[in-house]
């Protein structure tokens, strides 16, 4: 019996201890890269990687024509400044945090980074082969550009 890809939402609400991810987007048929979307607090660009644009969902880094999408907001309950009263040591991914598109996107594959600290937090590297992908809310309506 073959069974479907898990989602992004499934590995999510199966592990409590994510506070980033850093997700692929590729066409199925070609592999072809079609963009990348980094989630979470201080999710930060790679030196080779330049500035192109700030849109609603986030700011847009380039290297070598491949676009990164970095939305630096909390996605890990336990990150919040403000927790609910007796909730200071409860552990969830903000499901609600994360765009639509991305949570229903299905696995393809996956592997934990920057694990092995002492708060146990990590993230996960993901890896979704589409057959057409239209994008997320926010990420063509530019705010500015620079050069």
């Amino acid at each position: 019996m073959e069974r479907d890809n898990m989602t992004i939402r499934e590995v999510l609400e199966a592990d409590w201890n994510v506070n980033k991810i850093d997700v692929t987007v590729r066409e199925k048929k070609t592999t072809k890269y079609i963009m990348r979307y980094c989630i979470g607090r201080d999710v930060e660009p790679g030196k080779s990687q330049r500035f192109a644009c700030e849109v609603e969902a986030g700011d847009v880094y380039e290297n070598c024509k491949m676009k990164t999408l970095f939305i630096n907001k909390i996605i890990q309950f336990h990150q919040l400044e403000k927790k609910p009263q007796g909730k200071e040591m409860c552990r969830g991914v903000l499901i609600k945090e994360i765009p639509k598109e991305i949570l229903d996107l299905s696995v393809d594959n996956m592997h934990p980074y920057d694990c092995g600290w002492s708060h146990e937090f990590h993230g996960y590297n993901i890896n979704c082969y589409v057959d057409s992908w239209s994008g997320i809310s926010g990420e063509t309506e530019q705010v500015e550009s620079f050069g």
